[in-house]
């Protein structure tokens, strides 16, 4: 794989992150990844995180419009031809770190003032997994693409 990733954190925080598996898998802090496509970008997310009490990460759900915990790391949309993750472009990872830094400074003045913007997921009102019926040739355009058609059938 090449390059490195960009983790960003609830709290804020990001850093490169080496482009392997075992680097996207300690940046997640041990999570159980999964990955999610946004317009430009792709995500690993943590799996499991409105099951396990994470935080909401504010600027992953602001870039994606969805309610994203945890940690999450940034890539380029599309895998190289053998399916490795890419490094996001240069403007991508400017928007997320921006994006990071800028909430950081509002988290710095609310914690200032005594306030806490903490937002944790509740595993009791999570909704259940969502089975969808592929055929097989939609399965293989999936797999080959990582796009799902637009007509599913749940």
């Amino acid at each position: 794989m090449s390059g490195e990733l960009t983790v960003i954190r609830p709290d804020c925080w990001h850093e490169p992150v080496p482009n392997t598996y075992e680097g996207i898998k300690a940046a997640m802090g041990g999570a159980t990844i999964d990955l999610i496509r946004g317009a430009e970008f792709s995500l690993f997310i943590d799996d499991e995180a409105m099951l396990n009490g994470s935080v909401l990460n504010v600027v992953a759900s602001l870039m994606t419009g969805i309610a994203l915990f945890g940690p999450v790391v940034v890539c380029a949309l599309d895998p190289d031809a053998e399916g490795d993750s890419l490094p996001a472009s240069p403007e991508v990872v400017e928007a997320f770190t921006s994006m990071a830094d800028q909430w950081g400074r509002v988290l710095n003045d609310a914690r200032r003032t005594g306030q806490d913007l903490t937002v944790v997921a509740n595993a009791a009102t999570v909704p259940g997994p969502t089975f969808i019926a592929l055929s097989g040739a939609a399965f293989e355009e999936y797999l080959t693409t990582g796009r799902l058609p637009d007509d599913l059938t749940e």
